[in-house]
């Protein structure tokens, strides 16, 4: 065999052994999305949607125990107007009811609301909505913050990417 054909042999047998590790890298690929990538993808989706299931559950079952932002020298106690809002948020087995306040702006109504409902404790969902809440979204983020609930389309880690 003479050297010209032994190099001849050597560059084909070079290009199809540097082929077959370009099939072999694009195979690796491949299987490394179809197998690893994806289904990690989907479980990452299934976990994020049930641990949000799992705080909505909660937060419904326990309510929301809404902190009060008044410092205590600024904050004066009116025990027979809590106590008459705890009667009236009393939760009833049978029967769910919607309270809607309003009053006089700086007036103490959600300090009044929010230490009554903390008083009672299971059972109310307190929902602070903003005061310039022009947009239907506004409402919504304001509504799924006080259930511990984030309104996500998806939890995809691709879409994320």
């Amino acid at each position: 065999m003479s050297s010209s054909k032994i190099i001849q042999l050597f560059h084909f047998v070079n290009n199809r052994v540097q082929c077959k590790i370009y099939i072999f890298m694009f195979t690796f690929i491949f299987m490394f999305l179809t197998f690893v990538f994806i289904p990690g993808d989907i479980l990452y989706a299934w976990g994020q949607n049930e641990y949000n299931v799992y705080l909505l559950n909660k937060t419904v079952k326990k309510g929301t125990r809404p902190k009060i932002n008044v410092s205590d020298d600024e904050f004066v106690l009116r025990s027979l107007a809590v106590d008459r809002l705890k009667k009236i948020l009393q939760p009833n087995r049978n029967h769910s009811c919607y309270h809607v306040v309003c009053g006089e702006h700086e007036t103490g109504k959600t300090t009044l609301i929010r230490s009554a409902s903390r008083e009672v404790g299971q059972g109310i969902i307190y929902v602070e909505i903003p005061a310039d809440a022009e947009d239907i979204e506004d409402f919504g983020m304001a509504f799924g913050k006080s259930l511990n609930f984030a309104f996500e389309e998806r939890f995809s880690l691709c879409h994320s990417l």
